[in-house]
């Protein structure tokens, strides 16, 4: 149990195509449907964007959730180069692309849709186009994208295997 306890876990991989999932659009009327507080989040987030791009130039987006509060350690930080599991309401999340993806995102990025989110879950597209925005994005609560599960699930099976070793002894 001690060396399973000891073992690094897995790198999560960087997406290095943005455009696996994402839209190559810009919409800039998406932050004029912010609210105050909103968008006072967004500026904070793209100042500590800013600063992680000058320590870590690979990194292609940020996506945050411009709902949450700035100061709460819950879902409130920058998620880079993935996405962590949804939750319930996820109706606010947006990406901040790099410098370089700016011409086709927008300089501060857009908010993420239904499909996008759909297909960082790993649903197929158009999955849930039967579904009213609401629905989709409830039904979108709390589903675990693809990735994530990927390293869960190797720790589970690096555990297993040392079990099974332990146990053939």
């Amino acid at each position: 149990m001690r060396q399973i306890l000891a073992m690094d876990p897995p790198v999560r991989p960087v997406c290095q195509d943005v455009g696996l999932f994402l839209d190559q659009e810009s919409r800039p009327a998406d932050a004029e449907h912010l609210s105050f507080g909103q968008k006072l989040n967004l500026e904070a987030q793209k100042q500590a964007w800013q600063l992680i791009q000058a320590v870590k130039p690979d990194a292609k987006f940020a996506i945050l959730d411009v709902a949450r509060n700035v100061c709460l350690d819950v879902d409130s930080q920058l998620s880079i180069d993935h996405l962590h599991t949804f939750r319930c309401n996820n109706h606010f999340l947006w990406v901040l692309p790099c410098t370089s993806l700016q011409h086709i995102l927008g300089e501060s990025g857009r908010r993420l849709t239904v499909e996008e989110k759909s297909r960082m879950a790993g649903f197929t597209t158009g999955a849930l186009r039967s579904l009213r925005e609401p629905a989709a994005e409830k039904a979108l609560g709390n589903t675990i994208p693809v990735p994530l599960i990927g390293d869960f699930l190797a720790n589970v099976l690096a555990v297993w295997v040392m079990a099974e070793d332990l146990l053939d002894y």
